[in-house]
């Protein structure tokens, strides 16, 4: 369980990763764009019955973690990041904005410049 935890902390940080920047380099758009479509359908596919912005990563994630006895889990592994860096937890809402915006143009720009 432990290692399994350590995969899921290694993909999730290479899933936002991808996500945030791998719209840059024009080698890496179509990635961008199959990973964006994926947090899409998590989001507002599975998320219709699951609850608007789920995450399956983070449901297998947190699932583990729970398996390994933690208990005082965020809502989402974006406020785990940032608690880990930042060193304190900045509110929830706050976040989730900064996530959807990051999301949201990043998916844009990579449109954007993969179709030009």
């Amino acid at each position: 369980m432990k290692a399994l935890n350590i995969l899921l902390h290694v993909a999730h940080v290479a899933f936002i990763g991808v996500s945030a920047l791998a719209w840059i380099h024009p080698a890496t758009r179509p990635l961008h764009l199959v990973v964006q479509a994926a947090v899409l359908f998590s989001w507002y596919g599975i998320g219709i019955w699951k609850g608007w912005t789920y995450c399956l990563l983070t449901d297998v994630h947190w699932r583990v973690r729970r398996r390994l006895g933690q208990t005082d889990l965020p809502e989402s592994y974006v406020q785990e990041l940032v608690h880990g860096f930042a060193g304190r937890k900045l509110p929830v809402p706050l976040l989730n904005r900064a996530t959807a915006a990051v999301f949201f143009l990043t998916t844009a720009l990579s449109v954007v410049l993969y179709l030009s």
